[in-house]
């Protein structure tokens, strides 16, 4: 936005909106230029090293995990450095989902079935990795490893664009726009998040979205439609990212704002111009449309989680997950509760431990460096002190998001009443900390603006916030802190022993939280000197001058917040985005054990024993989906949904293996010759130390890895002559479960009581022990039968909504044996039953997700040609 375009944010100004001006061409290209140009400095800071041949912006290598760490020291050291600790979860699943996505590729996502997991998963509804997300294409053309640092960069500019774009369109001046955009990219949710890219891109479309509901709002003629097709891709693209819950939370961040900007109190909230007639007609569109397109995504996920044993939290569960008032401290003090580099302490930060009263020990062991950060930038802290007191009206509507979404995530009274809908319910309340990043932004971008116009209050405002850094950041950098008095503090006040103290708040974490503090003093400091020379680039006000300042001063005080968001990039957040050192020439190399699992297990599957009580013997045998990325059968899978069926049949082998929602682990080898363990076709056993069973031969021993080949596993399908129905669920599972239970002889289900098998003819010979099992591709399995005398096929995948089976004569009927898998009946004459994974709902949505986007691409295309005309 040129000077001449600018004006005050207050309503009732006679100027002339700059999104009704006429836009000027003169030198509006090299505008463009350098506004791109700047948006891609900090992505090239914190990712640009990503893109080194030699290294991978992801925060951890498989290599580091046992057994590859044993097998390769030199690659897992060189990966060890700089690591990012609290961000695991980029690795598996992320990463291994779309490595699995990647095979899928020339059959599409549709239908997409993972058979290396559990008993068999639908891919699409199970995955976080945002496989349909349009820019995530890259990750195809490209290896997903080899994309994650383009796309990484690709998610920062485009939050610093969104909001560039949205605080242009209130009027703010360029300087404000550039310290709130730059600002954006270099702290916050989206840096610290930046691993989890899904996350990120799950709410940097919010601006976006806030632009395109101003420019339905108050625009003019075509350019309201064009927005309607904006504001539904700002709506469904979220949604397609891969994580709904923080998407959900963007979305209602944007009809938040849509409640503000359309009614006709525009002006209470500070906002320029007034609503324009048939605004919430149009609105409605968009977000109906913007649903709509992400419906190819939704339903999926959908059906998965109606298939699983999660459920939505309820509210009491969501107020004791909700994230404790001391995290308001993680405010001025970047990584108060530890730096990503930093292993966590094993009961907890202490800071958590100093700020928390001994009810909250339980929340304390927990708390995590990712979830309880909610660090916005110090830039935009203290300038957002400024708008507080000095920006007016214009402050009222970020400020409004921040308390609203801080509330939520730390479960103030009244805001807490949202945990009662569903919707909302689906995670951690702390992701609500996603809307407050790009709040905080906007709240100082205001505050910049009120200096800079130099509005009543603002240079007090302003050094008020510089005194408070200088004196705050002096007492971190140089005080007097001391953990022997922050201890006994902690003694004194929340009644904890001191021997249990000293036990939870270690020397060495104690030293490790001091030391964080003094960094974050001296950034402080930094800040606070840096707020003072803009107080004074802000110039001096002329009686009758008007609200411009001198041009050179304008562009200092732009270029000394640019450099405050370069500095912050710089200092604190490229611990949260270094990329880890490869140095072999694959991330999965091959391995001797990986090796000696793959043949034990052969067509079958693997479990894990961990007599631990917990999972921490799990973690070090061959980590839950690393075997997936090996293309090896695990029966313990980390996924978001595990099917029922999964999880109900190794729960009735041992109950304590249930880990949260899915299958974790066998806790005790005593259970190793259960005929349930033969159903689920386990024929190899992992453990850290060697197992004396019968039914275990010991194959491959290296420190802390054993592999046992297991013996009795049933074929991969099975034609049985019996069948044995049962009214309940209950029922069937507890017949199953037996220990006598002579599976090749009979399956159970749940269809009515009384159906007669096709009968059979002797002269077709008894049914074969294994039918041929082959899966051509993903979703398809093809189970050819020689000479049988018909019965019950029975495939041991997992069976779900979504599978089809056809004979020579047409389709079959499809239904469930045994409490988990896929079953037909089949005649004498069948030689060859198709199944074939392709869920109707899917299509369905699809089909309707397809049609919204050719209906936003008209409404975005038809109108760039028309006001190409107009142009013209």
């Amino acid at each position: 936005m040129s000077e001449a375009r600018e004006a005050p944010s207050g309503a009732g100004s006679s100027q002339a909106s700059p999104l009704e001006a006429r836009p000027q061409r003169s030198g509006s290209q090299l505008r463009r230029l350098l506004i791109g140009g700047l948006l891609t400095l900090i992505p090239l800071i914190l990712v640009g090293p990503g893109l080194l041949s030699a290294k991978r912006f992801v925060p951890w290598l498989p290599v580091q995990l046992a057994p590859l760490a044993g097998e390769f020291p030199e690659a897992a050291a060189a990966a060890e450095v700089g690591t990012n600790r609290s961000t695991f979860d980029r690795l598996f699943p992320t990463l291994s989902d779309q490595w699995a996505f990647a095979e899928t590729e020339r059959v599409g996502f549709m239908g997409s079935w993972e058979p290396r997991i559990g008993l068999g998963i639908p891919l699409l509804g199970n995955s976080i990795a945002g496989p349909l997300y349009p820019p995530n294409l890259l990750a195809r053309v490209l290896t997903p490893q080899r994309a994650a640092a383009p796309l990484a960069m690709l998610t920062l500019f485009l939050a610093g664009l969104g909001v560039w774009c949205f605080l242009a369109r209130l009027g703010l001046s360029t300087p404000a726009c550039i310290g709130s955009a730059l600002g954006v990219q270099a702290a916050g949710f989206g840096v610290t998040n930046l691993f989890y890219p899904m996350k990120v891109d799950a709410v940097i479309w919010l601006p976006f979205a806030w632009f395109a509901i101003e420019g339905i709002v108050r625009g003019s003629g075509r350019s309201r439609t064009r927005s309607v097709g904006l504001l539904a891709l700002s709506i469904g693209l979220p949604l397609l990212a891969g994580f709904p819950p923080i998407a959900l939370f963007a979305a209602v961040a944007a009809g938040g704002y849509g409640l503000l900007a359309a009614g006709p109190w525009r002006w209470v909230f500070g906002l320029p111009g007034r609503a324009r007639r048939g605004s919430w007609i149009r609105l409605a569109l968009g977000f109906g449309l913007g649903c709509v397109l992400a419906l190819v995504q939704l339903v999926p996920t959908a059906l998965a989680s109606f298939d699983s044993h999660r459920m939505p939290k309820t509210a009491v569960e969501l107020r004791a997950q909700a994230l404790p008032p001391s995290t308001l401290l993680a405010l001025p003090l970047p990584d108060a509760y530890g730096a990503p580099t930093a292993d966590r302490p094993m009961y907890g930060p202490a800071l958590a431990w100093w700020t928390n009263p001994a009810e909250r020990s339980g929340q304390v062991q927990g708390a995590q460096a990712l979830e309880w950060n909610t660090y916005p930038g110090l830039g935009a802290l203290l300038l957002s002190l400024v708008a507080l007191i000095a920006g007016g009206r214009a402050a009222i509507p970020p400020l409004l998001f921040v308390l609203l979404f801080v509330g939520f995530a730390q479960g103030w009274p009244l805001i807490r009443l949202a945990y009662h809908f569903p919707p909302l319910a689906g995670g951690e309340p702390g992701r609500a900390l996603a809307v407050v990043w790009l709040a905080f932004g906007w709240l100082g971008a205001v505050g910049c603006e009120a200096l800079l116009r130099r509005k009543p209050r603002a240079m007090a405002a302003a050094g008020l916030a510089a005194a408070l850094a200088l004196l705050c950041g002096g007492w971190l950098a140089f005080g007097p802190l001391n953990s022997d008095a922050w201890t006994q503090a902690v003694v004194r006040e929340h009644g904890y022993p001191l021997e249990e103290v000293q036990k939870v708040i270690t020397a060495p974490a104690a030293e490790h939280a001091l030391g964080q503090m003094r960094r974050a003093g001296q950034l402080q400091l930094m800040f606070g000197a840096s707020l003072l020379v803009l107080i004074w680039l802000s110039g001096t006000n002329r009686k009758g001058a008007g609200p411009s300042q001198p041009h050179r001063r304008r562009i200092l005080f732009g270029a000394v917040v640019a450099l405050l968001a370069l500095a912050e990039a710089a200092l604190f957040s490229a611990d949260h985005t270094r990329p880890s050192q490869v140095v072999q020439d694959s991330l999965l190399p091959v391995s001797e054990s990986i090796e000696a699992l793959r043949e034990a297990t052969g067509d079958g599957r693997v479990v894990r024993v961990d007599t631990s009580g917990g999972i921490s013997e799990l973690e070090r045998l061959a980590r839950p989906n690393l075997l997936q990325a090996y293309g090896i059968n695990d029966l313990t899978g980390y996924v978001p949904f595990s099917p029922r069926g999964w999880v109900d049949l190794t729960e009735r082998i041992d109950p304590a293996s249930r880990h949260i929602s899915g299958f974790a682990a066998l806790t005790t080898p005593t259970v190793l010759d259960a005929p349930l363990l033969d159903l689920l076709r386990v024929t190899s056993v992992l453990s850290v130390r060697e197992i004396d069973h019968p039914r275990l031969e010991l194959v491959h021993r290296a420190p802390g890895f054993f592999v046992h080949r297991r013996s009795g596993a049933l074929p991969p399908a099975r034609l049985v002559q019996t069948e044995l129905t049962f009214p309940d669920r209950d029922a069937l599972l507890a017949a199953v479960a037996e220990r006598d239970v002579d599976f090749m002889a009979a399956t159970h289900t749940l269809r009515e009581p009384g159906r007669r098998l096709a009968p059979a003819s002797a002269a077709a010979g008894p049914a074969p022990v294994a039918a041929i099992v082959e899966r051509p591709r993903a979703g398809r399995i093809r189970v050819r039968l020689p000479q049988h005398a018909g019965g019950l096929l029975v495939v041991h995948d997992q069976f779900t909504r979504g599978w089809h089976a056809r004979g020579p004569d047409g389709d079959l009927e499809v239904f469930e044996a045994d409490g988990a898998f896929l079953a037909v009946e089949v005649t004498e004459d069948m030689e060859q039953v198709e199944f074939r994974y392709a869920p109707r709902e899917d299509r369905l949505a699809a089909s309707a997700s397809l049609l919204a986007a050719l209906v936003i691409l008209l409404l975005l295309a038809g109108v760039g040609r028309r006001a190409e005309r107009t142009a013209a």
